[in-house]
């Protein structure tokens, strides 16, 4: 053997000079190799390299576990002697099982599961695809989510329902919102306020969905909403999103409400989606951080996107207030939407007034309305969801409004008074001033001369705050 190596020495030396490098690690390599043969000449002619006189597959692995990890099922096993690759598959028979995946480490993720009872099997393999004789097996169980824990309040017409999220195995992804048997809604938070504008008993359901699917048993509570203040509610439109769509796509589907999501730009087709962001694959996009087909939102334009509606009421109103209201859901948390309500009028459907901002308006004379919803992202990941969305308009005899500061430790609400000698009230409003999202309960009780009424402002998370409330009140003097 050494001779060998002098003789690989002669036939590298002419690119000594011309690649240094390159001769340097072949005259390394040589070195390794001759040192190895030496090694392996010097053993005893009886000594054997398998003392077993075979090949012998690999050990079974040892401590195989599985646990969830909140976002996915995560199995960890002790390294095994003589494994180069681990193979765990589904089932209680190894050559029936389904495979899952073979991997060089000693943990792996599997996507979270739906409910049920499953065994996982896991082998050893060495270099030459040998399997360990048996396989090792443990089990997972996905149990049921209990139901939701609800906490009802009702002040006046308005039902706050509190939850709280209820034990799972897997994230808890959002919550469906039922009124008497019938979806109204979702939420990602754990409160809900309804307005109710008849009395009556009303059995509210809560459902928790976690990020597999799975739905959490049932959870009801039922509470009784006394006869609201006399309201003189002259019409309600319920919008089927039949109006002008910019920037902004009307979802549709089975089961659920009709959905505005924006805003979108939807001047790209599918391949301008993709071309125009570098992707070539849907996996791209999510690696980029855009989870959603779209995201990046909309960002440029004044809005960058909106839909606008026309409402023909059918005749002129005099002295009128206009309420717009929806629901809506934030799609990529973190990265909201803001929605600005913009209204603009006409009694012969020619000449309009100018859009001016806010959910309620005073409007002197209008038969025909027209309502803009503008969708404002703070960045390329925002995007928002809009449905059950709602115009009415009520008469008004006199209006009378101002400002007071509600405070969150006023027992039974901040007391407002009147500035003006109402012989009845038909309706009293109040709103936040503030672009983040908050949720006003106005307590009246409607009795002849009236004087005022209370209010309350909570948080998204049902948490009493202290605001500035603009409010307004309509009626008989």
């Amino acid at each position: 053997m050494p001779d060998i190596s002098a003789k690989v020495l002669g036939e590298i030396a002419p690119i000594r000079r011309e690649d240094p490098r390159l001769y340097n690690a072949l005259e390394l390599l040589n070195k390794q190799v001759l040192s190895l043969t030496i090694d392996v000449e010097g053993l005893d002619a009886s000594t054997s390299l398998d003392p077993t006189g075979g090949e012998e597959p690999p050990d079974t692995p040892t401590g195989f576990t599985a646990f969830s990890t909140g976002r996915a099922v995560r199995f960890n096993w002790v390294a095994t002697v003589g494994a180069t690759f681990y193979e765990v598959r589904q089932g209680s028979s190894w050559d029936s099982a389904s495979f899952k995946f073979k991997t060089v480490n000693t943990q792996a993720d599997i996507d979270p599961l739906l409910y049920g009872t499953y065994i996982f099997l896991l082998k050893s393999i060495d270099l030459d695809n040998n399997y360990s004789e048996s396989a090792i097996a443990v089990g997972f169980t996905v149990p049921l989510i209990s139901g939701v824990p609800i906490s009802p309040q009702v002040i006046d017409n308005n039902v706050l329902l509190y939850w709280t999220e209820p034990p799972s195995t897997f994230i808890i992804d959002h919550y469906d919102i039922y009124k008497n048997g019938t979806k109204i809604g979702n939420s990602r938070g754990t409160f809900a306020s309804v307005f109710e504008s008849t009395a009556g008993v009303y059995t509210y359901k809560i459902i928790a969905v976690d990020i597999a699917g799975n739905e959490s048993a049932n959870s009801e509570v039922s509470v009784t909403v006394n006869q609201p203040p006399d309201f003189i509610l002259e019409a309600t439109h319920l919008s089927i999103f039949d109006g002008t769509l910019n920037n902004v796509i009307l979802e549709t589907g089975t089961g659920i409400p009709d959905k505005l999501v924006g805003p979108v730009d939807t001047s790209k087709t599918w391949s301008d989606h993709f071309t125009d962001n570098s992707w070539t694959t849907i996996q791209d996009q999510i690696d980029a951080g855009y989870p959603y087909y779209g995201q990046p939102s909309k960002t440029t334009g004044t809005p960058p996107g909106y839909y606008e509606e026309k409402i023909d009421f059918g005749t002129i109103f005099s002295a009128t207030i206009a309420t717009a209201t929806f629901n809506f859901n934030q799609v990529h948390v973190g990265h909201d939407v803001t929605i600005v309500v913009k209204m603009a009028w006409s009694d012969d459907d020619i000449t309009y007034t100018s859009f001016t901002s806010g959910a309620v308006q005073f409007v002197t004379n209008m038969r025909y309305l027209k309502v803009r919803l503008e969708f404002n992202p703070a960045d390329d990941h925002a995007l928002i969801e809009v449905f059950n969305f709602v115009v009415t308009i009520q008469t008004k005899r006199e209006n009378d409004g101002g400002e007071v500061d509600a405070l969150s430790t006023d027992v039974g609400g901040t007391s407002v008074a009147f500035t003006k000698d109402f012989k009845d009230i038909e309706t009293v409003t109040a709103t936040v001033k503030d672009i983040v999202q908050y949720i006003v309960v106005v307590d009246f009780v409607d009795v002849p001369d009236p004087t005022g009424f209370s209010v309350y402002v909570f948080n998204t998370a049902g948490t009493r705050v202290s605001k500035t409330v603009e409010w307004h009140a309509r009626g008989v003097v």
